[in-house]
């Protein structure tokens, strides 16, 4: 359960950093969702 949790949790901060910082930038929503999972992913581990 706890990788779910990171996944869950990553998934969230993208959106929020995405809501808090809009702007053009390279990866979209996508891209920083997908940055938001590895930290999370780095953080649990």
């Amino acid at each position: 359960m706890g990788i779910v949790s990171w996944i869950i949790l990553g998934l969230l901060a993208g959106a929020i950093a995405k809501i808090l910082l809009p702007g053009r930038d390279p990866g979209g929503l996508i891209g920083t969702t997908l940055i938001g999972v590895a930290g999370a992913f780095l953080g649990g581990w």
